[in-house]
């Protein structure tokens, strides 16, 4: 990729773009299920169910909060660990929007 010359071509400073493309390496390969689980939570509130959309979102907040403590502050990884709780909770949203939406049975007739 030429993440680091589009940043040096904005013109963004230095010790920001070390950050950004740490964040875009840890978070990159999960916008994938991210894009998957706001498609599957689209269908579901479609189909009048928008708990299963809350829920996924409500769950994935609370796990991104127990692993950005448990990364940061137990582990020690500082921006690290942001990162990697960010992916974790991508994958969570999608697992729970996922799960829904295949083993719920009054979503179809």
């Amino acid at each position: 990729m030429f993440t680091r010359q589009i940043y040096t071509a904005i013109g963004q400073k230095p010790e920001v773009m070390e950050f950004a493309l740490t964040y875009i390496s840890y978070v990159l390969p999960f916008l994938y299920l991210f894009v998957i689980s706001q498609t599957f939570a689209n269908f579901s509130s479609s189909q009048r169910q928008q708990w299963m959309s809350r829920n996924a979102t409500f769950g994935g907040a609370v796990v991104h909060i127990i692993f950005v403590y448990l990364f940061v502050a137990v582990f020690d990884m500082g921006f690290h660990g942001i990162c990697a709780a960010t992916s974790i909770m991508f994958f969570t949203r999608f697992a729970l929007n996922v799960g829904y939406v295949l083993y719920y049975k009054n979503l179809f007739p």
